[in-house]
Order: C-alpha cells, then sequence, then structure tokens
C-alpha cells in the first residue's frame, strides 16, 4: 500500500512540473535560422537559474521582436541569417 501511495504522488508532482513548465509561442521571426536560434536559446534559458533566467527571458523577448521587424525586406533576412547562425554557436559555446 505505501508503494502505491508513493507511486501516486510522485505521478502527481510530474504532473505539477509539466503543467508548470512555462509555454512560450513558437517562434515565427520569418527566418528560419533566427526561429532556430530562439528555440536554442530557450531551451538554454530553462536551465538557468532564477536571476539569469529572468534577464535572458526579457533580452529574447527584445531580441525576438526586434528579428520579426528587421525581417521586412530580403535584404535583412539575409543578414538575420547570418546573425542567428551566429547567435546560436554561440549560445552552443556558452549554455549552462
Amino acid at each position: 500500500m505505501n508503494s502505491k501511495r508513493i507511486a501516486v504522488v510522485v505521478m502527481m508532482l510530474g504532473v505539477a512540473f509539466v503543467a508548470c513548465k512555462k509555454q512560450r509561442p513558437p517562434p515565427n521571426t520569418g527566418v528560419t535560422e533566427c526561429d532556430d536560434y530562439i528555440v536554442s536559446y530557450e531551451a538554454c534559458i530553462d536551465k538557468m537559474p532564477g536571476v539569469a533566467r529572468t534577464a535572458a527571458e526579457s533580452g529574447l523577448k527584445q531580441q525576438r521582436e526586434g528579428f520579426e521587424k528587421a525581417a521586412a525586406t530580403p535584404e535583412a533576412k539575409k543578414q538575420l541569417a547570418t546573425t542567428c547562425k551566429q547567435l546560436k554557436e554561440a549560445t552552443k559555446a556558452s549554455c549552462p
């Protein structure tokens, strides 16, 4: 009987953890490389401790909005693709 209770508690904690995990809208900047970078950096942010996470989320939100605005022209999209590739590589090197 004790093992059943433990199993139920563990299952409930797992459900609570999944329910509490922050759901973010999928990126749609118009530049695949930027969308890939955003997904990669969001995964990195999830591993950060509290204060760092809050600051990184705020910065990424601003970056994301900037990417969306900047992707208005084909020339800008091309430049953003290069920039976002570099950002993704830098994230791989620095992510905790």
